[in-house]
């Protein structure tokens, strides 16, 4: 998994990894070229390291990232314990500002699974690839991830996709085929 973080989206980034009880190593690139390496276990932040810097102040600073460039990459990792105690998620994610209503959620059903594989189905095959881009850069702005989308968005997140679409008759095609898709899950 990899991308790009704009403005104030870091913490839906962790969450995610979070809700998914991820373990690895995400690296982390702010605009300034910074990179920090962050591991996470099972969807906890355990060690961070920048460039030989590694304490509380790297943690704050890492916090206040506002965009960049992450990859992730899932793999067991054997790290040290920071050498600080590193603050439950939930606090962390107060410390960000992240929506008190999303700290706490749980993961949505299967349905958000089979309902954004829908999306990217429809739109790759009118755009091709550049479709799940497309989809995240929407969920990003909508500030939503896919585990959390509520189902009363779902109407607000197509017509945000289909105005990417250039063409009028795609545009009526992704718009057709999504609803009838929806009804069906």
């Amino acid at each position: 998994m990899k991308g790009f973080i704009s403005e104030g989206r870091l913490p839906y980034l962790l969450l995610n990894l979070y809700l998914k009880q991820l373990t690895g190593v995400l690296f982390f690139k702010n605009p300034s070229n910074k990179l920090y390496r962050i591991y996470i276990d099972k969807g906890n932040i355990v060690y961070l390291t920048s460039v030989s810097e590694k304490d509380k102040a790297l943690l704050e600073q890492f916090l206040l990232e506002k965009g960049g460039e992450y990859s992730f990459t899932q793999q067991p990792i054997s790290v040290v314990q920071s050498t600080f105690q590193i603050p439950p998620m939930s606090e962390i994610f107060q410390q960000m500002g992240l929506p008190k209503e999303k700290i706490g959620a749980k993961p949505k059903s299967n349905f958000n699974g089979r309902l954004f594989e829908a999306i990217r189905w429809e739109l790759t095959k009118l755009i091709g690839p550049i479709s799940s881009v497309i989809i995240n850069d929407k969920l990003i702005e909508m500030g939503e991830i896919k585990d959390l989308f509520p189902r009363e968005r779902i109407q607000e997140l197509v017509e945000m996709i289909s105005a990417e679409i250039p063409d009028d008759n795609r545009k009526n095609i992704f718009n057709k085929t999504v609803k009838e898709a929806i009804k069906n899950l």
